[in-house]
Protein backbone atom coordinates (compact mmCIF):
# COMPACT_ATOMS: atom_id res chain seq x y z
CA UNK A 1 0.00 0.00 0.00
CA UNK A 2 3.01 2.41 0.82
CA UNK A 3 3.71 2.22 -3.09
CA UNK A 4 0.27 2.71 -4.09
CA UNK A 5 0.13 6.04 -2.28
CA UNK A 6 3.22 6.92 -3.21
CA UNK A 7 2.45 6.61 -7.22
CA UNK A 8 -0.31 9.01 -6.59
CA UNK A 9 1.99 11.40 -4.79
CA UNK A 10 5.05 11.02 -6.52
CA UNK A 11 4.75 13.02 -10.31
CA UNK A 12 7.15 14.66 -12.36
CA UNK A 13 6.86 18.53 -12.85
CA UNK A 14 7.94 22.17 -14.98
CA UNK A 15 6.58 25.14 -16.31
CA UNK A 16 6.54 28.53 -18.20
CA UNK A 17 5.55 30.89 -21.16
CA UNK A 18 7.60 30.47 -24.23
CA UNK A 19 7.70 33.12 -27.27
CA UNK A 20 9.12 33.65 -30.64
CA UNK A 21 12.14 35.48 -31.23
CA UNK A 22 10.34 38.49 -33.63
CA UNK A 23 12.41 40.42 -35.88
CA UNK A 24 10.58 43.65 -36.56
CA UNK A 25 11.74 43.72 -39.75
CA UNK A 26 10.55 40.03 -40.99
CA UNK A 27 7.17 39.29 -41.85
CA UNK A 28 7.90 35.82 -42.05
CA UNK A 29 9.42 33.68 -39.25
CA UNK A 30 9.57 29.97 -38.51
CA UNK A 31 10.27 29.04 -35.34
CA UNK A 32 10.69 26.11 -32.89
CA UNK A 33 11.37 26.23 -28.63
CA UNK A 34 11.65 24.25 -25.71
CA UNK A 35 10.84 25.76 -22.16
CA UNK A 36 10.70 24.07 -19.09
CA UNK A 37 9.73 25.14 -15.87
CA UNK A 38 9.79 22.67 -12.25
CA UNK A 39 9.70 23.86 -8.62
CA UNK A 40 9.75 21.47 -5.71
CA UNK A 41 9.32 23.04 -2.23
CA UNK A 42 9.84 19.81 0.26
CA UNK A 43 12.53 17.96 -1.72
CA UNK A 44 14.49 18.29 -4.86
CA UNK A 45 13.16 17.68 -8.47
CA UNK A 46 15.07 14.52 -8.57
CA UNK A 47 14.27 13.08 -5.18
CA UNK A 48 10.46 14.39 -5.96
CA UNK A 49 10.25 11.28 -9.07
CA UNK A 50 12.77 9.34 -7.12
CA UNK A 51 11.70 9.01 -3.52
CA UNK A 52 12.36 11.45 -0.35
CA UNK A 53 15.48 10.06 0.63
CA UNK A 54 17.30 13.81 0.15
CA UNK A 55 17.59 16.98 2.20
CA UNK A 56 13.98 17.82 3.36
CA UNK A 57 11.95 21.17 3.97
CA UNK A 58 8.00 20.85 4.75
CA UNK A 59 6.50 22.37 1.63
CA UNK A 60 3.15 22.71 -0.18
CA UNK A 61 3.73 22.09 -4.00
CA UNK A 62 5.44 20.92 -6.93
CA UNK A 63 4.23 22.04 -10.05
CA UNK A 64 6.20 21.47 -13.54
CA UNK A 65 5.00 22.86 -17.38
CA UNK A 66 7.52 21.94 -20.03
CA UNK A 67 6.15 22.76 -23.74
CA UNK A 68 7.93 21.93 -27.32
CA UNK A 69 6.58 24.36 -29.66
CA UNK A 70 6.84 24.80 -33.29
CA UNK A 71 5.65 27.82 -35.31
CA UNK A 72 5.19 30.56 -37.82
CA UNK A 73 4.65 34.29 -37.28
CA UNK A 74 3.54 36.24 -40.26
CA UNK A 75 3.28 39.90 -39.57
CA UNK A 76 0.76 40.14 -36.62
CA UNK A 77 -0.63 36.17 -37.42
CA UNK A 78 0.75 33.25 -35.01
CA UNK A 79 -0.06 29.71 -35.49
CA UNK A 80 2.10 26.32 -33.56
CA UNK A 81 1.39 23.76 -32.76
CA UNK A 82 2.54 22.41 -28.97
CA UNK A 83 3.64 19.44 -26.94
CA UNK A 84 2.70 19.96 -23.07
CA UNK A 85 3.28 18.00 -20.07
CA UNK A 86 1.45 19.76 -17.25
CA UNK A 87 2.01 18.42 -13.56
CA UNK A 88 0.62 20.58 -10.70
CA UNK A 89 0.43 18.76 -6.63
CA UNK A 90 -0.51 21.12 -4.04
CA UNK A 91 -0.25 19.20 -0.40
CA UNK A 92 -0.44 20.83 3.32
CA UNK A 93 2.69 20.66 5.42
CA UNK A 94 0.98 17.86 7.12
CA UNK A 95 1.35 15.54 3.89
CA UNK A 96 4.68 16.33 2.99
CA UNK A 97 5.57 15.70 6.71
CA UNK A 98 3.85 12.30 6.01
CA UNK A 99 5.35 11.14 2.77
CA UNK A 100 8.71 11.63 3.77
CA UNK A 101 8.09 9.25 6.71
CA UNK A 102 6.14 6.59 4.65
CA UNK A 103 9.08 6.61 2.01
CA UNK A 104 11.97 6.77 5.00
CA UNK A 105 9.77 3.94 6.63
CA UNK A 106 9.89 6.00 9.93
CA UNK A 107 7.36 5.40 12.74
CA UNK A 108 4.37 8.33 12.64
CA UNK A 109 6.10 11.28 15.34
CA UNK A 110 2.33 13.04 15.22
CA UNK A 111 -1.52 12.96 14.21
CA UNK A 112 -1.95 14.57 10.86
CA UNK A 113 -4.50 16.34 8.57
CA UNK A 114 -3.46 14.42 5.00
CA UNK A 115 -4.97 16.41 2.55
CA UNK A 116 -3.52 16.37 -1.24
CA UNK A 117 -4.76 17.56 -4.99
CA UNK A 118 -3.30 16.33 -8.21
CA UNK A 119 -3.39 17.37 -12.04
CA UNK A 120 -1.60 16.03 -14.23
CA UNK A 121 -1.86 16.28 -18.47
CA UNK A 122 0.22 15.27 -21.44
CA UNK A 123 -1.63 17.16 -24.68
CA UNK A 124 -0.91 18.39 -27.85
CA UNK A 125 -2.04 20.73 -29.55
CA UNK A 126 -2.65 24.09 -32.24
CA UNK A 127 -2.61 27.90 -31.06
CA UNK A 128 -3.88 30.78 -33.23
CA UNK A 129 -2.94 34.39 -31.94
CA UNK A 130 -3.03 37.70 -33.28
CA UNK A 131 -1.48 41.19 -31.96
CA UNK A 132 -3.39 43.91 -32.07
CA UNK A 133 -1.47 47.60 -31.79
CA UNK A 134 -3.69 49.61 -29.78
CA UNK A 135 -2.63 53.70 -29.39
CA UNK A 136 -0.95 53.08 -25.73
CA UNK A 137 -0.25 49.16 -26.05
CA UNK A 138 -0.50 45.60 -28.00
CA UNK A 139 -2.76 42.82 -26.62
CA UNK A 140 -2.12 39.28 -28.24
CA UNK A 141 -4.99 37.13 -27.60
CA UNK A 142 -4.14 33.14 -28.11
CA UNK A 143 -6.58 30.36 -28.29
CA UNK A 144 -5.13 26.79 -27.95
CA UNK A 145 -6.67 23.29 -28.36
CA UNK A 146 -5.79 20.18 -27.24
CA UNK A 147 -5.84 16.82 -27.07
CA UNK A 148 -5.56 14.96 -23.85
CA UNK A 149 -3.21 11.36 -24.09
CA UNK A 150 -2.46 10.86 -20.26
CA UNK A 151 -4.01 12.59 -17.20
CA UNK A 152 -4.14 11.81 -13.42
CA UNK A 153 -6.48 14.17 -11.82
CA UNK A 154 -7.35 13.65 -7.90
CA UNK A 155 -7.74 14.45 -4.28
CA UNK A 156 -6.64 12.83 -1.98
CA UNK A 157 -7.94 13.61 2.23
CA UNK A 158 -7.87 11.70 5.58
CA UNK A 159 -5.74 11.91 8.57
CA UNK A 160 -2.52 9.80 9.39
CA UNK A 161 -1.43 8.48 13.42
CA UNK A 162 1.32 8.85 15.49
CA UNK A 163 3.13 5.59 16.32
CA UNK A 164 4.72 2.55 14.76
CA UNK A 165 3.96 1.09 12.61
CA UNK A 166 3.14 3.99 10.40
CA UNK A 167 -1.20 4.41 10.02
CA UNK A 168 -3.20 6.47 7.93
CA UNK A 169 -6.57 6.05 6.65
CA UNK A 170 -7.65 8.14 3.54
CA UNK A 171 -10.36 8.84 0.92
CA UNK A 172 -9.56 8.79 -2.76
CA UNK A 173 -11.34 10.55 -5.67
CA UNK A 174 -9.85 9.82 -8.44
CA UNK A 175 -10.06 10.71 -12.35
CA UNK A 176 -7.53 8.98 -14.89
CA UNK A 177 -6.87 7.38 -18.19
CA UNK A 178 -4.50 4.47 -16.55
CA UNK A 179 -5.24 3.60 -12.45
CA UNK A 180 -1.65 3.49 -10.64
CA UNK A 181 -3.48 2.88 -7.72
CA UNK A 182 -6.58 0.78 -7.66
CA UNK A 183 -5.32 -1.05 -10.80
CA UNK A 184 -9.04 -0.81 -12.37
CA UNK A 185 -8.72 -1.61 -16.47
CA UNK A 186 -9.44 1.51 -18.01
CA UNK A 187 -9.99 1.62 -21.84
CA UNK A 188 -10.29 6.00 -21.91
CA UNK A 189 -9.72 7.46 -25.23
CA UNK A 190 -8.02 11.09 -25.59
CA UNK A 191 -9.76 13.90 -23.75
CA UNK A 192 -9.73 17.70 -24.89
CA UNK A 193 -8.89 20.94 -23.80
CA UNK A 194 -9.32 24.53 -24.28
CA UNK A 195 -6.91 27.52 -23.41
CA UNK A 196 -7.02 31.42 -23.60
CA UNK A 197 -3.86 33.39 -23.10
CA UNK A 198 -3.36 37.24 -23.26
CA UNK A 199 -0.48 39.24 -23.29
CA UNK A 200 -0.05 42.83 -23.08
CA UNK A 201 3.09 45.26 -24.06
CA UNK A 202 3.38 48.68 -24.10
CA UNK A 203 6.56 51.57 -24.15
CA UNK A 204 6.74 54.72 -22.04
CA UNK A 205 8.87 57.56 -22.89
CA UNK A 206 11.31 55.71 -25.46
CA UNK A 207 12.67 54.18 -22.39
CA UNK A 208 10.40 51.58 -20.70
CA UNK A 209 9.44 48.39 -22.06
CA UNK A 210 6.26 46.96 -19.83
CA UNK A 211 4.60 43.66 -20.42
CA UNK A 212 2.65 41.02 -19.14
CA UNK A 213 1.15 37.47 -20.26
CA UNK A 214 -1.19 35.58 -18.67
CA UNK A 215 -1.41 31.70 -19.75
CA UNK A 216 -4.55 29.65 -19.15
CA UNK A 217 -6.59 32.51 -18.32
CA UNK A 218 -9.51 30.52 -19.06
CA UNK A 219 -9.58 26.63 -19.68
CA UNK A 220 -11.63 23.57 -19.65
CA UNK A 221 -10.16 20.19 -19.89
CA UNK A 222 -13.55 17.72 -21.10
CA UNK A 223 -13.25 13.88 -21.06
CA UNK A 224 -16.28 12.21 -22.49
CA UNK A 225 -15.14 8.66 -20.81
CA UNK A 226 -13.00 9.14 -17.70
CA UNK A 227 -11.71 6.72 -15.88
CA UNK A 228 -12.67 7.00 -12.35
CA UNK A 229 -12.27 5.31 -8.60
CA UNK A 230 -13.63 6.48 -5.65
CA UNK A 231 -12.27 4.38 -2.90
CA UNK A 232 -10.81 4.47 0.21
CA UNK A 233 -6.84 3.64 1.17
CA UNK A 234 -6.25 2.32 4.97
CA UNK A 235 -2.63 2.03 5.37
CA UNK A 236 -1.29 -0.82 8.50
CA UNK A 237 -5.13 -0.68 9.68
CA UNK A 238 -5.85 2.30 9.46
CA UNK A 239 -5.47 3.47 12.89
CA UNK A 240 -8.61 5.76 13.60
CA UNK A 241 -10.24 5.29 10.19
CA UNK A 242 -11.63 8.05 8.35
CA UNK A 243 -13.46 5.60 6.05
CA UNK A 244 -13.96 1.25 5.48
CA UNK A 245 -12.29 -1.24 3.29
CA UNK A 246 -12.41 -4.98 2.82
CA UNK A 247 -8.68 -4.72 2.85
CA UNK A 248 -5.77 -1.86 2.57
CA UNK A 249 -8.06 -0.54 -0.42
CA UNK A 250 -11.22 -0.28 -1.91
CA UNK A 251 -13.68 1.66 -4.04
CA UNK A 252 -15.86 2.13 -6.29
CA UNK A 253 -14.49 2.15 -9.86
CA UNK A 254 -15.98 3.25 -13.40
CA UNK A 255 -16.10 5.41 -16.19
CA UNK A 256 -18.01 9.01 -16.95
CA UNK A 257 -17.17 12.14 -18.31
CA UNK A 258 -15.06 14.26 -16.05
CA UNK A 259 -14.60 18.60 -16.74
CA UNK A 260 -11.80 20.20 -15.10
CA UNK A 261 -9.73 22.96 -14.91
CA UNK A 262 -6.14 24.38 -13.90
CA UNK A 263 -4.38 27.31 -12.40
CA UNK A 264 -3.41 30.46 -14.82
CA UNK A 265 -0.24 31.62 -15.18
CA UNK A 266 0.88 35.62 -14.82
CA UNK A 267 4.70 36.24 -15.70
CA UNK A 268 5.03 40.03 -16.03
CA UNK A 269 7.89 42.51 -16.32
CA UNK A 270 9.57 45.66 -16.53
CA UNK A 271 12.83 46.62 -18.53
CA UNK A 272 15.12 49.79 -18.70
CA UNK A 273 16.65 49.82 -22.32
CA UNK A 274 18.74 52.58 -20.93
CA UNK A 275 20.54 50.26 -18.10
CA UNK A 276 19.67 47.11 -19.47
CA UNK A 277 18.02 46.24 -16.30
CA UNK A 278 14.71 44.36 -16.00
CA UNK A 279 12.23 43.10 -12.84
CA UNK A 280 10.04 40.60 -13.18
CA UNK A 281 7.48 38.63 -11.32
CA UNK A 282 6.03 34.84 -11.90
CA UNK A 283 3.18 33.29 -10.38
CA UNK A 284 1.40 29.84 -11.18
CA UNK A 285 -0.88 29.77 -8.02
CA UNK A 286 1.13 29.00 -5.09
CA UNK A 287 4.31 29.37 -6.52
CA UNK A 288 5.78 32.81 -6.66
CA UNK A 289 9.28 34.16 -7.83
CA UNK A 290 10.00 37.59 -7.71
CA UNK A 291 13.63 38.48 -10.58
CA UNK A 292 16.16 41.14 -10.96
CA UNK A 293 17.92 40.63 -14.31
CA UNK A 294 20.68 42.32 -16.18
CA UNK A 295 21.77 42.52 -19.78
CA UNK A 296 25.01 43.51 -21.37
CA UNK A 297 25.30 44.11 -25.14
CA UNK A 298 28.22 42.58 -26.64
CA UNK A 299 29.45 41.39 -30.92
CA UNK A 300 27.20 38.23 -29.61
CA UNK A 301 24.19 39.40 -28.57
CA UNK A 302 22.59 40.53 -25.45
CA UNK A 303 23.89 38.15 -22.76
CA UNK A 304 22.77 38.47 -18.89
CA UNK A 305 22.65 37.48 -15.58
CA UNK A 306 19.22 37.25 -13.25
CA UNK A 307 19.06 36.54 -9.54
CA UNK A 308 15.29 34.97 -8.30
CA UNK A 309 13.66 35.32 -4.82
CA UNK A 310 13.56 31.71 -5.19
CA UNK A 311 17.26 31.14 -4.80
CA UNK A 312 18.04 30.90 -8.54
CA UNK A 313 20.93 32.31 -10.47
CA UNK A 314 20.54 32.30 -14.17
CA UNK A 315 22.42 33.31 -17.27
CA UNK A 316 21.30 34.53 -20.65
CA UNK A 317 22.28 34.82 -24.12
CA UNK A 318 20.35 36.74 -27.01
CA UNK A 319 20.10 37.47 -30.25
CA UNK A 320 18.18 38.48 -33.05
CA UNK A 321 17.84 34.52 -33.81
CA UNK A 322 17.79 32.19 -30.55
CA UNK A 323 17.40 32.78 -27.04
CA UNK A 324 18.73 30.73 -24.33
CA UNK A 325 17.98 31.41 -20.77
CA UNK A 326 19.44 29.00 -17.57
CA UNK A 327 17.90 29.09 -14.30
CA UNK A 328 19.01 27.03 -11.17
CA UNK A 329 18.95 27.23 -7.53
CA UNK A 330 22.34 24.68 -7.80
CA UNK A 331 24.91 24.19 -9.95
CA UNK A 332 24.34 20.10 -9.09
CA UNK A 333 21.12 19.22 -11.33
CA UNK A 334 20.21 16.27 -8.62
CA UNK A 335 19.95 18.75 -6.12
CA UNK A 336 17.90 21.35 -7.92
CA UNK A 337 14.83 22.61 -6.54
CA UNK A 338 13.97 25.02 -8.79
CA UNK A 339 14.97 24.83 -12.49
CA UNK A 340 14.19 26.66 -16.10
CA UNK A 341 15.31 26.28 -19.05
CA UNK A 342 14.42 28.10 -22.12
CA UNK A 343 16.15 27.57 -25.63
CA UNK A 344 14.66 28.87 -29.10
CA UNK A 345 15.74 29.25 -32.55
CA UNK A 346 14.17 31.78 -34.99
CA UNK A 347 14.46 31.89 -38.85
CA UNK A 348 13.23 35.16 -40.61
CA UNK A 349 12.77 36.64 -44.21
Amino acid sequence: MKNKIGIFFGAAYSAALCFPIVAEADDWQLYSAVDVHGSSEPVSLTNMLSGWDGDFQSGTYAYADARFRMGMHYQSWQVERETRWYYYLTFNRDTSEFYRELELGLPGSKDRILDLEVRGLQARGVRLSRRFDLPLFSVTPGLAYYRVGHFQLGSLKGASFAGEPLTASAVLDYHFDQDKILEYPADVGDGSGVSLDISLQTRLRDRWQLDAAFSDLWNRWQFADAAFTTGCINLSGGGQAVCNSSGAASGRSGQSSYTTDIPWTLDAGVYDEQRQLGVRYFQHDRYQRLSLAKDWTTPLGDMGVSLHSTSQVGVHWRSGWHRLEIVSDDIRPAYARDIQLRLGIALGW
